[in-house]
């Protein structure tokens, strides 16, 4: 699992980040969103083990070592896709309908 950004014009991948966390074998479902010069992605196994992560967007190739900005693995949802806010925040509600809010920029839990 994972995200990439691509070239809109060319369709040429710009850079990708991967999903390397051992033993965790998860997948994206919900849509990755973005906000505050990050991508925000969840992920899961259709079990109860899923993980968010936060991604900085600059970089080119794999940035899989070095653009990970935070990960959580409580309160997220794993098909429901989270919202960004214009103030910074980061809605997520998860599939059994608790919601949560996250401080984008640093993955903290408001």
């Amino acid at each position: 699992a994972g995200v990439a950004a691509y070239d809109p014009d060319s369709g040429k991948e710009r850079w990708s980040w991967t999903w390397s966390f051992p033993g965790e074998g998860l997948r994206v479902v919900g849509s990755p969103v973005a906000g505050e010069g990050l991508v925000f992605a969840t992920a899961g196994n259709g079990g109860g083990n899923r993980s968010a992560i936060a991604v900085r967007t600059n970089g080119t190739g794999d940035v899989t070592a070095k653009n990970l900005v935070w990960k959580k693995t409580r309160l997220l949802p794993y098909v429901p896709t989270m919202i960004a806010t214009q103030s910074g925040l980061l809605f997520g509600v998860d599939d059994r309908g608790v919601a949560s809010c996250i401080v984008a920029k640093t993955g903290e839990e408001l």
